[in-house]
C-alpha cells in the first residue's frame, strides 16, 4: 500500500514550470491594490511631526567683573527660538543658592524671544567664582542648555582667620580666642556694633597700631551645659556705606566626659547580597559619675547594636551587625548612643559601600 499511495501523490502534484490559473493572479492583483490602499490610508492618517522650537542665547555667559564681598550685581540674557515651533522654557537651574533668576515669559513663538534676568550676590566669596547655571526647554536637541557665570569677588574686611574654629572643648569650661579684623586696602574704619549667635557668645574689639584699620576681637564663650556641635555667626556693623556686613563663621564641639570612638566608622565594601562584616565602638567615661548607655539606634533596621559592658559605669563596647543585605550602592548612615550623661545623643557616621552586579572590587 505505501508504494501504490506514494505513486498517486505523484501523479496529481503539478510540477513546478505549471502556470497558476488565470483567478489566481486577478486575485493576487486584487489583494495588492488593496493593501498599497491601506497602506495609503494609514499613512494619510499619521499626522506629520510638529516643528519643534530651538533654544539659542545671544551670548555664551556673563562675567559680573570685580565685585566687593556682600554685593550683588545682575544680567539679562535673551532668550531666542530659532525653530519653526513654539518653544517652552521648562525651568531655570541657577546652579548656586548664589544667584537669582526671572523669566520675561516660559512660552516664545518662532522667530521670537524672552528675557532672563540673573541676580549674583558675591555674599563671603573671595577671588574668582565660576558657576553654570541651566535651562532646560523643549528644544529636542537641546534639552539642557547652559550659561555661565564668572565673578572675581574682592573682600571688603579680611578675617585672620577666615573661620573661627573653637575646636573640640569641655562641657562646663570658658573658652576664649582671638581674631584679627581688617580692611583689605589698609582704609580706616570705625566699628559700631557686634552681633553673634550663639547669643551667649560675647566679644570684644581693640584697634591694633594707629591707622585704625586693623581690629582685634576677642570671642569668649561660657560654659555650655549641653554636649555636641555648636554653630554660629558674627556680625560685625561698621562705619562704611556698603550692602553687607563682615561676618565670621564660628565653629566648635562641646564634649563631654562620655565620649565614643570612633566618630566616624567605615563598614567596608562587600558585594551584592552580602553583608557587612562586623564593627566595634567603645564608649568611655571619664568623668566622676558612671553612665548608662540606655539605647542605640544605628538608623537603619538592616544594622544590629548590640552593647557589652567591660567596666560598669566606664566603659562599654557596642558591636554593629549587619541583619540583611543592604541595596547596591553608598550606604550612610548616622548612628545615636544615648546615654545618662546628656540628653543628647552621642553621634558616629557609618558608611559602607555594597557593589552592584557584574562590579568587582576587593572587600
Amino acid at each position: 500500500m505505501p508504494a501504490v499511495f506514494q505513486t498517486t501523490m505523484n501523479q496529481r502534484q503539478p510540477s513546478r514550470a505549471t502556470a497558476l490559473p488565470a483567478h489566481c493572479c486577478s486575485v493576487a492583483f486584487i489583494i495588492g491594490a488593496w493593501l498599497l490602499f491601506v497602506a495609503g490610508i494609514a499613512q494619510a492618517a499619521t499626522p506629520p511631526a510638529a516643528p519643534a522650537g530651538r533654544i539659542a542665547f545671544d551670548e555664551k555667559g556673563c562675567n559680573f567683573g570685580v565685585m566687593d564681598q556682600q554685593t550683588e550685581a545682575s544680567h539679562i540674557f535673551t532668550i531666542r527660538n530659532t525653530g519653526a515651533g513654539a518653544l517652552r522654557i521648562l525651568q531655570v537651574f541657577p546652579g548656586c543658592s548664589c544667584a537669582a533668576t526671572e523669566l520675561d515669559a516660559s512660552e516664545i513663538p518662532p522667530g521670537g524671544a524672552t528675557r532672563l534676568l540673573v541676580t549674583f550676590y558675591s555674599g563671603n566669596f573671595n577671588g574668582p567664582v565660576d558657576k553654570v547655571m541651566s535651562v532646560q526647554s523643549t528644544d529636542p536637541d537641546r534639552p539642557m542648555a547652559t550659561l555661565e557665570l564668572r565673578a572675581d569677588v574682592q573682600p571688603v574686611f579680611i578675617f585672620t582667620p577666615s573661620v573661627l574654629d573653637l575646636g573640640q572643648f569641655e562641657r562646663g569650661q570658658t573658652v576664649t580666642r582671638e581674631v584679627t579684623l581688617a580692611d583689605a586696602k589698609g582704609r580706616p574704619f570705625a566699628i559700631k556694633s557686634i552681633t553673634s549667635s550663639p547669643t551667649n557668645l560675647t566679644v570684644e574689639a581693640a584697634p591694633v597700631g594707629r591707622d585704625g584699620s586693623t581690629y582685634r576681637l576677642k570671642v569668649s564663650l561660657p560654659p555650655q551645659s549641653r554636649t555636641g556641635p555648636m554653630v554660629g555667626n558674627i556680625e560685625v556693623t561698621t562705619d562704611r556705606k556698603i550692602s553687607g556686613k563682615p561676618i565670621l563663621l564660628v565653629i566648635g564641639t562641646v564634649v563631654g566626659p562620655v565620649r565614643v570612638s570612633p566618630t566616624a566608622l567605615f563598614l567596608g565594601v562587600v558585594g551584592p547580597g552580602e553583608k557587612f562584616p562586623p564593627k566595634q565602638l567603645t564608649v568611655q567615661n571619664t568623668g566622676p559619675k558612671p553612665v548608662e548607655i540606655q539605647s542605640v539606634n544605628p538608623g537603619d533596621a538592616a544594622l544590629r547594636a548590640t552593647v557589652t559592658t567591660n567596666a560598669p559605669g566606664r566603659e562599654f563596647v557596642i558591636e554593629l551587625t549587619t541583619q540583611q543585605a543592604l541595596p547596591p550602592g553608598w550606604m550612610r548612615r548616622t548612628l545615636h548612643i544615648f546615654t545618662s550623661d546628656s540628653d543628647i545623643p552621642l553621634e558616629v557616621s557609618l558608611s559602607g559601600i555594597v557593589r552592584k552586579s557584574g562590579e568587582s572590587g576587593a572587600k
